[in-house]
C-alpha cells in the first residue's frame, strides 16, 4: 500500500470519524452499486462499509467500528 506521506494525526476528519477512500472498480459495478444504493435509499459508501467489514470478520482481520 502508498504512504501518502501524510501523517494520520494531519488527515482531515469526516463525519462520524470516517476517513476518505479511493479506489478503483469496473464501470458496471460501480453502476450495479449505485442502483442498488438508489433501490434501497442508501449511500453508496454504506453498502461498501458493510461488505467491507463482513468480509474482514470472516477472515478475521483485527477488530472493527
Amino acid at each position: 500500500m502508498a504512504d501518502t506521506g501524510v501523517p494520520a494525526s494531519k488527515v482531515r476528519q469526516r463525519k462520524g470519524g470516517m476517513r476518505q477512500l479511493l479506489l478503483q472498480m469496473k464501470p458496471q459495478t460501480i453502476d450495479r452499486l449505485k442502483a442498488a444504493a438508489a433501490d434501497e435509499d442508501r449511500h453508496v459508501y454504506e453498502i461498501v462499509q458493510e461488505l467491507v467489514e463482513e468480509y474482514l470478520d470472516q477472515k478475521s482481520f483485527g477488530s472493527h467500528r
